[in-house]
Order: C-alpha cells, then sequence, then structure tokens
C-alpha cells in the first residue's frame, strides 16, 4: 500500500440525500465523477463505477468526509464489502479546497480534496471499522446534548417571564428553576394569584416538593410578592406560557434521567476505565468514547492528535523541546492499554 502508484482514491463527499464521489490517481488526474444516492442502490452504483474505471493492477482506496455522520452508512457498507476506506477529518479537506485559485465551492471540489487528503496524508489517516456499539453511544451523546440545549433555552426564556411578574424571584430560592421553585410558579405564574394564600396555606404547597420548606420560608416570600398587581390580557397568556415552560422542564429532566440510565448501562459494555481520569463522569466518557470509536483505528496518538484536529503546541524553551498534546495521549494509552489513569509521579521539592 505504501507504492502510491498502484493505488486510486475515490474520495467521497457526503449530503443527506446523495453523495459525490470522485476517483483520481496520485498525479490528480480524475477517472470519474458520480453523484449517486445516499442508500444500498447508490453504493452499489459506485462499486459499479469503480469496477469499471479502476485500471488494470490498481488498488482502490475510499476516503469519506466524516461530517455530522451523513457518510456513515456508506463508509460501513464499503468496509463490510471488504474496501478499505479512510475516515478524512473535515478540517483536513477543508484546508485542501483553500488552495483551489477560485474559491467557489461544488461538491466536485469537496471530494477532490478528500481524495487528496488520502493521498497526502494516508498514513496518518484511520481506517474506518465497523462500529455499531461507538454509533449507539453517539446518538445518545448527540440526544443528550440536544436535551441539554433545549433545557437551556427553556431556562432562559422562563427566567424572563418570571422577571416580569416577581422583579425580585432570584430571593425566594436558591435554585430558581429547582423542583420546588418550578412548583411554585405553576401554581401561582402570577402574584395575583396568591392573594388568598396564607403563610399555613403556602408552606403546605411548598412541603409537598421540599420538606425543608417551613412557615419561615413562605412568609418571607409572600412579603416580597406584590399581590396587587394587575392581572393583564397579557399577563393571562404569559401565565399559559410559563405553565408550558415549566410541563417541558419537567419531562426534558425525566428524559435526561432516563439517558443517564441508559449511558451508565451502555458505558459498562465497555472495557475502557476513562471514569478513573479526574474531571472525567459517565457524560465526558461517553462524548470521548463516541467521538473516538474503535481505538484500533489509530495505531499512535499522533494519528488520534491528527484526526481530532489537535495541532501540538510548540513549549520548547532553549535546548528543551516539548509540546502540550498530554491530555490526548494520555487517554489514547487508557483506551489502547484499557487500563485506568494514573496518577503522575510528583516532582520532589527544592527543599528534598
Amino acid at each position: 500500500m505504501s507504492d502510491f502508484k498502484n493505488l486510486v482514491f475515490v474520495g467521497i463527499d457526503p449530503h443527506k440525500e446523495e453523495h459525490v464521489a470522485v476517483m483520481i490517481d496520485h498525479w490528480g488526474k480524475v477517472f470519474f465523477e458520480l453523484t449517486f444516492p445516499n442508500q444500498v442502490s447508490g453504493f452499489e452504483t459506485l462499486l459499479e463505477h469503480v469496477d469499471t474505471h479502476t485500471p488494470d493492477g490498481k488498488t482502490t482506496v475510499f476516503g469519506i468526509e466524516d461530517t455530522g455522520g451523513l457518510g456513515r452508512s456508506c463508509a460501513q457498507w464499503l468496509t463490510l464489502r471488504g474496501q478499505l476506506v479512510k475516515g478524512v477529518n473535515p478540517i483536513m479537506s477543508s484546508n485542501k479546497r483553500k488552495r483551489y485559485p477560485h474559491r467557489t465551492k461544488t461538491d466536485k471540489i469537496d471530494a477532490v480534496a478528500v481524495a487528496k487528503v488520502l493521498i497526502t496524508d494516508f498514513t496518518q489517516l484511520p481506517e474506518v471499522l465497523v462500529d455499531d456499539y461507538y454509533h449507539g453511544l453517539r446518538q445518545l451523546a448527540n440526544r443528550r446534548d440536544q436535551l441539554t440545549r433545549t433545557s437551556t433555552r427553556c431556562k432562559n426564556q422562563l427566567h424572563k417571564l418570571i422577571h416580569d411578574h416577581y422583579p425580585n424571584y432570584k430571593e425566594f430560592f436558591s435554585n430558581p428553576f429547582g423542583v420546588t421553585a418550578l412548583g411554585f410558579w405553576n401554581k401561582y405564574p402570577h402574584p395575583s394569584m396568591s392573594k388568598g394564600a396564607g403563610t399555613k396555606r403556602l408552606a403546605s404547597s411548598l412541603n409537598k416538593f421540599s420538606r425543608n420548606m417551613g412557615s419561615t420560608k413562605a412568609e418571607n416570600i409572600l412579603a416580597l410578592v406584590d399581590k396587587e398587581q394587575a392581572l393583564t390580557i397579557d399577563a393571562k397568556m404569559t401565565m399559559i406560557v410559563i405553565r408550558q415552560i415549566i410541563e417541558q422542564l419537567q419531562q426534558i429532566t425525566n428524559h435526561l434521567a432516563e439517558l443517564d440510565e441508559l449511558i451508565k448501562e451502555a458505558l459498562g459494555q465497555s472495557d475502557t476505565q476513562l471514569e478513573t481520569m479526574p474531571g472525567v463522569g459517565p457524560v465526558t466518557a461517553l462524548n470521548v468514547l463516541s467521538r473516538v470509536g474503535p481505538i484500533e483505528k489509530f495505531s499512535s496518538a499522533d494519528k488520534l492528535a491528527r484526526h481530532a484536529g489537535i495541532a501540538p503546541v510548540d513549549d520548547s524553551s532553549g535546548p528543551k523541546t516539548r509540546q502540550k498534546r498530554r491530555l490526548c495521549d494520555i487517554i489514547y494509552a487508557m483506551l489502547r492499554d484499557k487500563t485506568p489513569y494514573i496518577e503522575p509521579a510528583s516532582r520532589p521539592s527544592s527543599a528534598a
């Protein structure tokens, strides 16, 4: 495989509905350009074109840009049929595109850029392996990220709406979005609704969500509430929105709890020990594993760092040469050797 003269390179630019493939040799000669659907029939058409246009005695290597998982189905299909497929980081193909004399972006240019990365970085690119387990992890990671982002947006919106009705609401609860606080906003989305609520009644309502909420807390809240605030038509509409947002936040909380259980169960099927590293919990371990995939794809920490787009940072001083990429090296070693994190030996003090 080291003799590029015996290889032809197929760069694939993936899209949701269709992919674009271009075959070139090591000189950059184009053999064919093909647009094919992102489905099995399209993958079969691609292989037919490859078989037809590959010169005698040449071996085909495929490169596919890893953009949001759009090319996964094609890459896995080719791999299962014995084809050599390399994953190409979009950052690397983007750098190739920038070298074109004109900046017009086309799918053909993108596919050629992917193929040229195959040529220039062939030995550094990871080989695509069958990764059903890691693909499942990515689904969990992506879903959790979506839920977290949605929760943040809901809280930001609720913050504004609650502030309009209760300007000093942050003095009510230590966590304005906790279970007790949400219970209060849901029951009293407008100050005027607490007009008939006395200290005992409010304390009883709060105790349904937290046993630590006594009459003193209820009395302090009522003292801060402007019960005479007018209940306008705008306020009535806002009340509906507040309650809907609270319902959505409660659903998100339940979904996150369910996902976290699934994440713990999924990580339990891995023989890695990333969570032994300080500061690494289940979510961080999930994100690392789901993005790295099978560590067997990378024959060295250098290749993992290159695939991740981590350029080593020079930290040299005088005759000493060193680079700041320590964390990536540690993670690579832990995944490769299936070992726990080991705290580096501390340096002896100058006094010692």
